[in-house]
């Protein structure tokens, strides 16, 4: 009598297989671009919030100028990852 539920969705599964692919791997696919695209929009505000924080920084003579210029590159590294991991991706593959 445990093993009732298992053996049903089996049943079921096999009695209609598309309840059982539930859109398949285009709609998959779709939600994973649109996660990637949110994510970079998200990953872009957050750059530019903390751009926008070192420059209020640098105008309030908080910070000097190497260290805007050290956040600049620290967003152009953390930015490039992506086609950093891309291109190791190729030449190790």
């Amino acid at each position: 009598m445990k093993n009732i539920l298992p053996v049903l969705l089996c049943v079921l599964f096999a009695a209609a297989p598309e309840i059982a692919l539930a859109g398949g791997l285009d709609s998959g696919t779709q939600a994973a671009d649109q996660f990637k695209t949110w994510f970079f929009g998200f990953l872009a505000i957050v750059a530019a919030i903390y751009l926008a924080w070192q420059g209020v920084m640098l105008f309030g003579h908080k910070i000097q100028w190497i260290d805007f210029g050290e956040a600049v590159g620290k967003v152009a590294v953390v930015g490039s990852v992506i086609g950093l991991a891309t291109w190791a991706w190729s030449v190790f593959a």
